[in-house]
């Protein structure tokens, strides 16, 4: 599986937070699928007293016209979060993008509706 353009951006600004990187890719299997989730991190929450677990989908939005990579990028990111709720891996999910392409992404009303009913979660990183 080839690393996406900002994969390793997106990695260091993780661990500057202070999330440890777990998987690098995630891989999930169930009933002969495989499917690989760019990466899983954990943190531990003092407010908790536990560990947090997510998994991050990262993407390089390449196209000119936004809503093709954007209608990409949430079919991965629904198919990756209907698998790992049915694994009963109740792990949230994020898409890793940059700041440039979540300002693009948010001058859409559809885009915008679209991430407000489909609760899509976001990591942005400085690109």
């Amino acid at each position: 599986m080839a690393k996406d353009k900002i994969h390793y951006a997106v990695r260091n600004a993780l661990k500057n937070d202070g999330w440890k990187i777990t998987k690098d890719p995630l891989t999930l299997k169930s009933r002969g699928v495989r499917l690989m989730v760019d990466l899983e991190a954990s943190k531990f929450l003092l407010a908790e007293k536990e560990n947090e677990t997510i998994a991050i989908e990262i993407k390089s939005f390449r196209n000119l016209y936004v809503l093709d990579d954007f209608y990409s990028a949430l079919g991965q990111y629904l198919c990756y979060r209907l698998f790992l709720d049915k694994l009963g891996r109740f792990t949230k999910l994020y898409l890793a993008i940059t700041n440039v392409t979540h300002n693009r992404l948010i001058k859409s009303p559809l885009i915008v509706d679209a991430i407000q009913e489909l609760d899509i979660k976001f990591i942005t990183i400085k690109g």
